[in-house]
């Protein structure tokens, strides 16, 4: 059960990560966001790594698999920011959860991971809760079809998950090759150049955001470490088709997160959904 402590306070790390963007998101520009991001958390890793020695070990695979992660994860930082900043907090993070179906059939595939009854049960309550979240009302069930057709914001969440889904095979491949820890390090700074190159090909100042809001600006660093190092934790002991739909429970608590801060409408449905994805995250642990 260690696997699901961790995946569990990884879930709750990345409430807290996406009500900071959303602060943020009302100002800053998005790749300036997820720039401060990467290169906080990198930093402030690299401090706790120099008083906390660990071990270094890697090979061919580790660096194909680091890299393929890292872009795709800067890709979806991005992102992410971007369909905060044009769509409802409580709307985007729950299509996140889309990201255990896909990855279902992932680890299936590629990393040889089992699905009894119940987990594979749990996956679909998980996506029928993003569905829910999504319903306008019940006598419209293909609202959220036409959510995804006419909100941009919808739209690039989705793309997110399916991100999500293929960098956590990556992730789980590259920490078999090395550990979790020095992986995480290695990561979090190849994409902070990656994305500082792409503020400089969007002609942006990259330290405008820190400029202008220090404190969320390294926040959102230190706390990206975390979800990180939680996660890839997680990974690490157990089944990654098993941990990431644990950290979409990040889905209940920005749909209450959204509602108490952001005064965010139709909570009671959402609410519904989001029960609906927590009962299907119990099925994976049984």
């Amino acid at each position: 059960m260690d696997w699901f402590i961790l995946a569990l306070g990884s879930a709750i790390f990345h409430t807290l990560f996406t009500l900071l963007i959303k602060i943020a998101a009302k100002e800053e520009r998005p790749e300036n966001i997820a720039l401060s991001s990467r290169i906080f958390a990198a930093i402030f890793l690299t401090l706790i790594f120099i008083y906390f020695p660990l071990e270094i070990s890697f090979n061919l695979n580790f660096i194909i698999f680091t890299l393929a992660t890292a872009l795709l994860g800067t890709a979806a930082t991005i992102l992410y920011a971007y369909s905060l900043k044009k769509t409802d907090m409580s709307l985007v993070v729950p299509l996140l959860g889309m990201t255990p179906v896909i990855l279902c059939v992932i680890a299936i595939l590629f990393l040889g991971e089992k699905v009894t009854l119940y987990n594979f049960l749990g996956i679909m309550l998980v996506s029928s809760g993003i569905y829910f979240l999504n319903l306008k009302n019940l006598k419209e069930v293909l609202d959220p079809l036409k959510s995804l057709v006419k909100k941009q914001g919808s739209r690039l969440a989705l793309l997110v998950a399916l991100i999500y889904a293929f960098s956590a095979s990556f992730d789980k491949l590259a920490i078999q090759s090395s550990n979790a820890l020095f992986f995480v390090l290695v990561y979090n700074w190849i994409s902070s150049f990656t994305t500082y190159f792409y503020t400089l090909i969007k002609k942006t100042d990259p330290l405008d955001f820190f400029k202008n809001r220090p404190i969320i600006s390294v926040s959102l660093g230190i706390v990206s470490a975390l979800i990180l190092i939680s996660q890839m934790c997680a990974i690490s002991l157990g089944n990654v088709s098993f941990v990431i739909p644990v950290k979409r429970m990040s889905a209940v608590f920005s749909v209450i997160a959204g509602y108490i801060y952001f005064k965010e409408t139709k909570f009671k449905q959402r609410l519904f959904g989001s029960c609906l994805i927590v009962v299907g995250v119990s099925l994976l642990v049984l």
